[in-house]
């Protein structure tokens, strides 16, 4: 594993509380810490994204940024997930994408890609780290 891959709303953004969600800056600080990139691959605005991860400090764990409007086709299409990957200068097989989306999951399991789905049962980061053996 090169990369983790994650979508923006729901799985950065909580839209419960219009914050970021529980647990995501000690899982992002433990993937730093191990060497790992992280990337954002979204349907929502790349300004959007930017400025969410600004106010709340996490913009230098994410410096790949995929939204709307930079690719050709939105998810479930994998094509943001693999331009993230591209920026990195990694393959599918060295990624892994945490998404909330049963769809996008399914299309970037289709393309190569490692997934988690960020739901049922692994709708918290401290459960994620121990599945990736963090």
């Amino acid at each position: 594993m090169q990369v983790v891959i994650f979508d923006f709303y729901g799985v950065i953004y909580d839209p419960a509380t219009s914050q970021p969600t529980v647990g995501l800056r000690e899982f992002v600080e433990l993937l730093h810490v191990h060497g790992l990139d992280c990337g954002v691959a979204s349907s929502s605005l790349s300004a959007h994204i930017t400025a969410f991860l600004q106010e709340y400090n996490l913009a230098e764990y994410f410096p790949v940024i995929v939204g709307l409007g930079e690719v050709t086709h939105t998810k479930p299409n994998p094509e943001c997930y693999q331009a993230v990957a591209r920026a990195y200068d990694a393959q599918p097989i060295d990624c892994v994408v945490i998404d909330d989306s049963l769809a996008a999951i399914t299309a970037a399991k289709q393309a190569g890609f490692t997934v988690i789905y960020y739901g049922s049962g692994l709708d918290n980061f401290e459960k994620i780290a121990t599945l990736l053996k963090l």
